[in-house]
């Protein structure tokens, strides 16, 4: 199963075009569903402290594992890479979360104009094409793939861990690992 990780890391990092890994630092991938709640807490709550605490020493990748008991989740996922290829991912997954109850309630172009989109044509052109729904099965297939039990599913360096809900617990690890420490192992997922 490591060997499996280890691959689906390395895939991940040559996608998302990251050639060169700053010394000291760490990659923690998200496998994410813009309907579920732990998500939400995650992106609004962990990953800002996170990021002030460590700031470019830890780069984060959100994969999308839409949820299937989530009807709104694989269309988000879809409107999210429509988003990301105008430049606009970061503010689309932002307020996708923000303003997660209105998922299913405002439409996907909405959502994108209001994330600053700029052509909304391009964008609806993208959602009912078959590119963008191509990376989001891509992207469900590495999260089945890596062993995750649900969604927010982490690999941190490509160890799998389980999300908590204390908001010291992610800084503390992310700082061991910086530091060469062993983490708190018992918030691994044994391979």
């Amino acid at each position: 199963m490591r060997f499996v990780l280890t691959i689906l890391l390395l895939a991940v990092l040559v996608a998302s075009c990251k050639l060169d890994k700053p010394k000291n630092s760490l990659t923690v991938i998200e496998f994410g569903d813009f309907q579920c709640t732990a998500c939400r807490r995650l992106a609004l709550v962990h990953w800002p402290a996170v990021k002030a605490q460590f700031g470019d020493r830890v780069t984060l990748l959100y994969r999308h594992w839409p949820q299937r008991y989530h009807p709104h989740a694989y269309q988000a996922a879809v409107a999210a890479v429509c988003a990301g290829e105008q430049g606009h991912f970061s503010a689309i997954h932002d307020l996708f979360y923000r303003e997660q109850a209105l998922i299913g309630v405002v439409s996907f172009r909405e959502f994108a104009r209001r994330s600053g989109v700029p052509n909304v044509h391009a964008f609806d052109r993208c959602v009912a094409g078959p590119n963008a729904k191509a990376i989001v099965d891509t992207d469900i297939r590495a999260a089945e793939q890596s062993g995750g039990e649900g969604t927010p599913a982490l690999l941190i360096n490509g160890i799998r861990y389980r999300l908590r809900s204390d908001t010291t617990w992610l800084p503390r690890i992310i700082d061991s690992l910086l530091r060469g420490q062993p983490s708190d192992r018992d918030s691994a997922k044994p391979h």
